[in-house]
């Protein structure tokens, strides 16, 4: 090629740099179609590298800013993240406003004993605010508060915003992860799932004898795909509790749990199933009196057998229906008893259609007095089903051992018709009967509070076994909003005193409106 010719290829090609467009893009191009010249000989390398020097550095400038750019989008929240993503920090939130209706005779009216908690009420069940975020690929976090006040609904203690999770995880590589916060523990497939993807308003008794949130550190991870496992080491409280109301656990509770999705393994996208173990082991406290205020007695009125607590409720939210008894320290006697905790989870998903259950068994041991131990368990489980009228299938939303929230096909618009709607059928049951006998009774325990008597038939407030069929329906008009409507009768295995009438069952509607964002 002749100096003329190469000389009109070059000033023409300088001419449309400096015309210039997108700065990255145009130093890109500007880079290409030079290489390209001087791989056909049109050009010289000299001539070449004359052209096309400044262009890198325009393009590495341009790289770099647009990493220090921000970009805001709808996902998960209001989500602040960079170009490459590296770095993200998501705001979202969830409101749960509810309503309960319970079966009233005409002659319920009277207030006595646990009645406070069978009201027909609007409730604000959730209302959290939630930060969470992810820090050079390899960092995630999650914060978040919830202001609708105590977990324990009308027997709470007020409007006290409560600290839901705060934790950190630190991933580099997927089978081998490491968080510590406050955090869900891994023991049940159940509690895992977020309040906003449950099947149902509540869940179910089962989840009674697991664990709540709690403070701890625990290694994770995902081996491969379908397969997840979890150790924890937790305080063993599991009730989201501040630093100063702890149950006086003298050492960590160990908690393990590990999951498998067959059909993962199988690489069948349209099923799921799963398949998971449970197992934890700690020791609790007989005295609860975190404040160190009171007599002994009182204070083992709060032994919290279970997640931060010695008392359970329906299913509904309504009554208190059993109540475990309090155990007093003694000179010379362990302070201690041990609980262990076993678990069986399994559900299995058929495009639209899913089946979950589990079973859970508190084990209870310790010493009454010098002379006098007790060996108690609490066994719970439940079996549900769930149907996707629309066609969803639940394989779509199911992640790491978990399902999560499922998403309409289609959102809802007035006039063309979306959305999803399930229709669903749960039963659960618990069986405490093992306390309802004569070791829990005398110098050793503070109250005979729980125990079913002759003398007692016609006043309990207490049955040992209770069994729950919850029937929902739920419309899911887009990613961000639910309503749920459940009905929900609640059996109990001896009947007990509500609104001054012995009754061996509760029946409720429950209905709530929920918003996510």
């Amino acid at each position: 090629m002749n100096y003329k010719l190469r000389s009109l290829v070059a000033a023409s090609i300088t001419g449309a740099l400096m015309l210039g467009v997108a700065q990255q893009a145009s130093a890109d191009s500007t880079i290409d179609i030079v290489n390209a010249l001087v791989a056909k000989g049109v050009l010289t390398e000299e001539e070449g590298a004359l052209l096309t020097k400044g262009r890198s550095g325009e393009r590495d400038a341009a790289e770099a800013k647009s990493k220090k750019q921000i970009n805001v989008v709808n996902k998960d929240g209001l989500r602040f993240e960079n170009e490459d993503k590296s770095v993200s920090v998501a705001v979202g939130g969830r409101i749960h406003a509810d309503y309960r209706n319970f079966d009233h005779g005409s002659n319920d009216k009277n207030t006595s004993g646990n009645t406070a908690n069978e009201s027909d009420t609007f409730d604000m069940r959730r209302a959290r605010i939630n930060i969470s975020g992810q820090l050079f690929n390899n960092y995630t976090f999650q914060l978040s508060g919830d202001f609708a006040g105590g977990t324990t609904g009308n027997s709470g203690t007020g409007s006290t915003a409560i600290l839901d999770q705060a934790w950190f995880n630190v991933n580099y590589w997927a089978p081998l992860q490491f968080r510590v916060g406050q955090f869900k523990v891994p023991i049940s497939m159940e509690r895992k799932m977020s309040s906003n993807s449950l099947d149902f308003l509540e869940r179910s008794l089962h989840d009674s004898l697991g664990s709540y949130e709690d403070r701890g550190a625990m290694v994770w991870g995902v081996p491969r795909d379908g397969i997840t496992y979890a150790i924890a080491a937790v305080n063993g409280e599991g009730n989201k509790n501040r630093n100063d109301a702890d149950s006086r656990v003298s050492k960590p509770e160990i908690q393990a749990n590990a999951t498998v999705n067959f059909a993962q393994l199988m690489e069948n996208k349209d099923a799921v199933y799963h398949l998971g173990v449970g197992f934890a082991n700690g020791d609790i406290s007989k005295n609860n009196n975190a404040s160190g205020t009171g007599t002994i007695a009182a204070a083992a009125d709060n032994t919290f057998w279970l997640a931060g607590t010695n008392s359970l409720r329906t299913e509904a939210r309504g009554v208190n229906f059993l109540k475990l008894p309090g155990l007093i320290s003694a000179n010379g006697v362990s302070n201690e008893v041990n609980r262990q905790r076993f678990a069986v989870e399994g559900a299995a998903a058929f495009g639209p259609v899913k089946v979950a259950s589990e079973w859970m068994r508190n084990s209870f041991s310790g010493d009454l007095t010098a002379t006098k131990d007790f060996d108690a368990d609490i066994d719970a489980w439940y079996v549900s089903a769930l149907w996707n009228i629309t066609g969803e299938k639940f394989a779509d939303f199911y992640k790491e051992g978990i399902f999560t929230a499922v998403k309409p096909a289609n959102n809802f618009d007035l006039g063309k018709g979306g959305g999803t709607w399930q229709v669903g059928l749960r039963y659960s049951h618990i069986d405490a009967s093992d306390f309802n006998n004569s070791t829990f009774v005398g110098t050793s325990v503070s109250n005979n509070v729980g125990r079913i008597t002759a003398a007692n038939t016609a006043t309990s407030t207490n049955t040992f076994e209770a069994g729950a069929w919850t029937v929902g329906l739920n419309f899911v008009p887009n990613p961000n909003t639910r309503f749920m409507l459940n009905f929900i009768q609640t059996n109990f295995d001896t009947p007990i005193l509500i609104e001054n009438k012995l009754k061996d069952n509760e029946k409720a509607i429950t209905a709530r409106a929920q918003f996510t964002f």
